[in-house]
């Protein structure tokens, strides 16, 4: 519940940002799909990001973002593989260099 409710918010207007100016730029639709895709991931990070920041570790296991990961190492385990996802490469090779300098400044 937590992943969905970061994702209908956090990740979804991550995606909007990154998307809609590509959708204006008449990107390609296969492109399209990737950034939405590499988007939503790079919101979730942030949130993920954003909430270990912002909890202790008392209060991680109050809330729901404790319900989900057992300890912030679980957190940071799936920023981590999130990250990897952003990054690994795809054959617009311009998208590609965008999202991993926005990972990096994350």
């Amino acid at each position: 519940q937590y992943l969905s409710v970061c994702q209908s918010k956090t990740a979804e207007l991550f995606a909007l940002a990154i998307e809609a100016p590509l959708r204006l730029s008449c990107a390609l639709p296969e492109d399209l799909v990737e950034v939405r895709r590499r988007s939503i991931n790079l919101g979730l990070i942030f949130q993920i990001k954003d909430d270990l920041a912002d909890f202790s570790e008392v209060r991680l296991s109050e809330r729901l973002f404790g319900r989900v990961f057992k300890n912030q190492q679980q957190a940071i385990d799936l920023v981590s593989r999130l990250s990897q996802e952003i990054v690994k490469p795809w054959s617009n090779s311009a998208y590609h260099m965008i999202f991993a300098n926005l990972i990096d400044q994350f």
